[in-house]
């Protein structure tokens, strides 16, 4: 699936419904680095899982972005809008620079077991 998102054309994959899980990759890689990693631990029926190819990786451009605060905007498009939902975001640091969330393997398992 793709979606633009100002002069970004993002590409990513999901699966499943329910409870979004929102997982960002780290650098270097695309979305099928934290996407094994995830469904390996996740079942299918408990949460939907969102899988984004980060700005300049994968099949995902950079058009427009100029440093790694854009990098992170443009990853917040896939949380909800609107009335407040549960919502999970799981990812491996992005780079150095930029804070990005550790995968808690035991949470996740905990939470969609």
């Amino acid at each position: 699936m793709k979606c633009r998102i100002n002069e970004v054309l993002v590409h990513y994959v999901e699966h499943g419904v329910g409870v979004p899980l929102v997982a960002l990759h780290g650098a270097g890689v695309d979305h099928r680095e934290i996407e094994a990693a995830i469904e390996a631990i996740v079942p299918d029926t408990r949460c939907r899982r969102i899988y984004p190819d980060l700005p300049g990786m994968g099949l995902s451009t950079a058009d427009g972005l100029t440093c790694n605060d854009d990098v992170v905007t443009q990853s917040n498009i896939f949380q909800p809008r609107g009335p407040v939902h549960p919502f999970h975001q799981e990812g491996r640091g992005l780079a150095p620079s930029v804070p990005g969330p550790s995968v808690n393997w035991r949470r996740l398992r905990e939470t969609f077991a």
